[in-house]
């Protein structure tokens, strides 16, 4: 299998994974601004992307950081063997794992959960809300 089918099929596997929203969704949730005909053109592998643009769609997809770790390493395999090198201009960044918690973003997730199970409960007891 060649590695750019590798890099794909892996990108699929991914996009599976996390619920396979669709691109608009995708669009919606990267973190720097795509359109949703660049991530429908990344996931039906029409080109292979720059790194910047696959990390994004893959942020957006949800993708955890094993994900997006193991996609860095096809996608350069795919790069390396369609062009022949990677390209200068975007070098891919190591991927790195997510930042711990504060104390107040714990608080906070501790507090929502709460509220999701108390939520849960009135349900389960036959109030309407």
């Amino acid at each position: 299998m060649s590695a750019w089918a590798k890099y794909h099929e892996a990108l699929l596997k991914v996009h599976r994974n996390n619920g396979a929203p669709s691109s608009r969704a995708i669009r919606d949730a990267a973190p720097e601004a795509t359109s949703h005909s660049t991530v429908n053109d990344v996931l039906r592998g029409k080109r292979l992307p720059s790194w910047r643009i696959l990390k994004n769609v893959l942020d957006g997809i949800g993708a955890g950081p094993g994900a997006i770790a193991h996609m860095n390493e096809l996608w350069q395999e795919a790069h390396l063997e369609v062009g022949g090198r990677l390209p200068a201009e975007d070098p891919p960044p190591i991927p790195t794992a997510p930042p711990p918690m504060r104390a107040w973003e714990s608080a906070v997730l501790e507090e929502l959960r709460a509220i999701r199970d108390l939520l849960e409960k009135i349900t389960r007891s036959g109030y309407d809300i």
